[in-house]
Protein backbone atom coordinates (compact mmCIF):
# COMPACT_ATOMS: atom_id res chain seq x y z
CA UNK A 1 0.00 0.00 0.00
CA UNK A 2 3.19 2.16 -0.16
CA UNK A 3 1.58 3.73 -3.79
CA UNK A 4 -1.69 4.61 -4.47
CA UNK A 5 -3.08 5.92 -8.26
CA UNK A 6 -4.51 9.45 -7.61
CA UNK A 7 -6.06 10.78 -10.66
CA UNK A 8 -4.63 14.06 -12.35
CA UNK A 9 -6.83 16.25 -14.30
CA UNK A 10 -4.37 17.90 -17.22
CA UNK A 11 -4.56 20.84 -19.74
CA UNK A 12 -8.80 21.52 -18.25
CA UNK A 13 -9.70 19.26 -20.35
CA UNK A 14 -12.13 15.87 -19.39
CA UNK A 15 -8.96 13.36 -19.78
CA UNK A 16 -7.92 11.97 -16.57
CA UNK A 17 -4.36 10.75 -16.31
CA UNK A 18 -3.16 8.24 -13.40
CA UNK A 19 -0.34 9.32 -11.79
CA UNK A 20 1.11 7.74 -8.75
CA UNK A 21 0.79 8.63 -5.29
CA UNK A 22 3.57 7.92 -2.80
CA UNK A 23 1.24 8.01 0.46
CA UNK A 24 3.85 6.54 3.02
CA UNK A 25 6.24 8.65 1.50
CA UNK A 26 3.91 11.79 1.85
CA UNK A 27 3.40 10.78 5.46
CA UNK A 28 6.98 10.60 6.07
CA UNK A 29 7.32 14.07 4.60
CA UNK A 30 5.16 15.52 6.69
CA UNK A 31 6.62 13.72 9.67
CA UNK A 32 9.87 16.20 8.89
CA UNK A 33 8.01 19.43 8.29
CA UNK A 34 6.65 19.04 11.91
CA UNK A 35 9.93 18.02 13.37
CA UNK A 36 10.75 21.77 14.58
CA UNK A 37 7.78 21.11 16.63
CA UNK A 38 8.86 18.23 17.89
CA UNK A 39 12.91 18.98 19.17
CA UNK A 40 12.04 18.56 22.80
CA UNK A 41 8.90 17.95 22.99
CA UNK A 42 6.21 15.51 24.87
CA UNK A 43 4.46 14.35 22.12
CA UNK A 44 0.36 12.97 22.25
CA UNK A 45 -1.65 10.69 19.60
CA UNK A 46 -4.55 9.52 19.93
CA UNK A 47 -6.46 6.38 18.98
CA UNK A 48 -7.11 6.86 15.12
CA UNK A 49 -3.61 8.80 14.20
CA UNK A 50 -1.67 5.84 16.51
CA UNK A 51 -2.38 3.50 12.94
CA UNK A 52 -0.73 6.32 10.66
CA UNK A 53 1.87 6.94 13.66
CA UNK A 54 2.81 3.05 13.47
CA UNK A 55 2.26 2.11 9.50
CA UNK A 56 3.56 4.86 7.90
CA UNK A 57 6.37 7.06 10.09
CA UNK A 58 7.55 4.07 13.31
CA UNK A 59 7.68 5.63 16.81
CA UNK A 60 11.35 5.11 16.43
CA UNK A 61 11.47 7.60 13.70
CA UNK A 62 9.14 10.05 15.63
CA UNK A 63 11.05 9.87 18.73
CA UNK A 64 14.51 10.34 15.98
CA UNK A 65 13.02 13.88 15.17
CA UNK A 66 13.61 15.00 19.42
CA UNK A 67 10.47 13.94 20.92
CA UNK A 68 11.06 13.18 24.45
CA UNK A 69 7.87 11.05 23.98
CA UNK A 70 5.37 9.49 22.52
CA UNK A 71 2.35 9.26 24.89
CA UNK A 72 -1.77 8.26 24.31
CA UNK A 73 -3.79 11.43 24.45
CA UNK A 74 -6.96 9.88 25.83
CA UNK A 75 -5.27 8.91 29.00
CA UNK A 76 -3.11 12.02 29.59
CA UNK A 77 -2.03 12.96 33.10
CA UNK A 78 0.86 14.91 34.51
CA UNK A 79 2.71 11.94 35.52
CA UNK A 80 3.57 11.63 31.60
CA UNK A 81 5.89 14.73 32.06
CA UNK A 82 7.19 13.56 35.15
CA UNK A 83 8.03 10.31 33.82
CA UNK A 84 9.33 11.73 30.34
CA UNK A 85 11.33 14.07 32.16
CA UNK A 86 14.07 12.22 33.22
CA UNK A 87 14.84 11.45 29.11
CA UNK A 88 15.22 14.77 29.18
CA UNK A 89 18.35 16.89 29.66
CA UNK A 90 15.72 20.11 29.67
CA UNK A 91 12.93 21.22 31.39
CA UNK A 92 9.95 19.76 29.03
CA UNK A 93 8.26 23.60 28.25
CA UNK A 94 6.39 21.97 24.57
CA UNK A 95 3.74 19.49 23.92
CA UNK A 96 2.55 18.90 20.48
CA UNK A 97 -0.40 16.99 19.85
CA UNK A 98 -1.28 14.83 16.73
CA UNK A 99 -5.14 13.89 15.90
CA UNK A 100 -7.14 11.62 13.78
CA UNK A 101 -10.06 13.58 14.72
CA UNK A 102 -11.89 15.87 14.32
CA UNK A 103 -10.72 19.17 16.52
CA UNK A 104 -14.31 19.40 17.85
CA UNK A 105 -14.24 15.70 18.60
CA UNK A 106 -10.57 15.75 20.25
CA UNK A 107 -11.76 18.71 22.68
CA UNK A 108 -12.09 17.38 25.54
CA UNK A 109 -8.90 15.47 25.51
CA UNK A 110 -6.72 18.14 24.47
CA UNK A 111 -8.39 20.92 27.15
CA UNK A 112 -7.82 17.97 29.86
CA UNK A 113 -3.93 17.92 28.46
CA UNK A 114 -4.15 21.54 28.20
CA UNK A 115 -5.42 22.06 32.28
CA UNK A 116 -2.18 20.26 33.51
CA UNK A 117 0.44 21.70 31.01
CA UNK A 118 0.67 25.37 32.10
CA UNK A 119 0.84 24.14 35.84
CA UNK A 120 3.79 22.06 35.49
CA UNK A 121 6.19 24.26 33.03
CA UNK A 122 5.04 23.67 29.62
CA UNK A 123 4.57 26.66 27.87
CA UNK A 124 3.48 26.01 24.28
CA UNK A 125 1.32 23.55 22.07
CA UNK A 126 1.07 22.41 19.05
CA UNK A 127 -1.86 20.42 17.38
CA UNK A 128 -2.09 18.57 14.14
CA UNK A 129 -4.79 16.65 12.08
CA UNK A 130 -4.52 14.47 9.55
CA UNK A 131 -7.46 16.23 8.23
CA UNK A 132 -7.54 18.29 5.07
CA UNK A 133 -8.89 21.75 5.51
CA UNK A 134 -11.70 21.05 3.19
CA UNK A 135 -12.22 17.35 5.02
CA UNK A 136 -12.53 18.89 8.07
CA UNK A 137 -14.90 22.17 6.78
CA UNK A 138 -17.44 19.51 4.91
CA UNK A 139 -17.23 17.49 7.57
CA UNK A 140 -17.60 20.02 11.15
CA UNK A 141 -20.93 20.93 12.31
CA UNK A 142 -21.99 24.15 11.95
Amino acid sequence: LARLVAPRFEGGGSSVMAAPFDLIGESQRSLFESAGDLMGALVYIDEPFSQLARDAWGIKQLLGTGAVNVCRLETAAAEDLLRSQVLSAEPIAKVVVFTGRLLHDSYADIVGLLAWCAPNGVRSCAIFTTMAEETYSALSPP
